[in-house]
């Protein structure tokens, strides 16, 4: 038997999922448009953008300790072929360990997979024949 406050959650959710799938939609889209502004001003103030990053570069090599620091560093800097197969490396072990933290959790029954069968039932409950 599931626990009540999950079955009470998952209720509240499907009852609410259209209204909740709109607000999704809504935030996306919100999200979109501000990647997009940001692009927008990156792309007009790219000039400016990359003469402050010049001049902040030039005013902390005149630093001895980042010179020193920049100077080690060169070496252990790889290029970009190693660094495209590292970051792909990296984004497939994060893929691999999140399906085996939810392939644990399916098996463990725990309180994740308890809410997705509740709510696909609450969601089963609420469905309108006529859709």
């Amino acid at each position: 038997m599931a626990d009540p406050d999950i079955q009470r959650a998952a209720a509240f959710l499907a009852t609410h999922a259209l209204l909740l799938l709109a607000i999704g939609l809504a935030a996306l889209l919100l999200a979109l448009a501000a990647v997009t502004g940001v692009v927008r001003l990156v792309i007009q103030y790219r000039a400016l953008l990359l003469g402050a990053f010049r001049l902040l570069v030039m005013q902390a090599s005149r630093i001895d300790s980042v010179r020193a620091l920049l100077s080690r560093t060169r070496s252990l800097l790889p290029g970009a072929y190693v660094a495209l197969h590292l970051a792909l490396g990296l984004l497939l072990v994060m893929a691999v360990t999140a399906f085996l933290v939810l392939a644990q959790a399916v098996l463990a029954q725990s309180a994740v997979v308890t809410f997705d069968v509740a709510f696909a039932e609450a969601l089963h409950r609420e469905s309108n024949p006529r859709w």
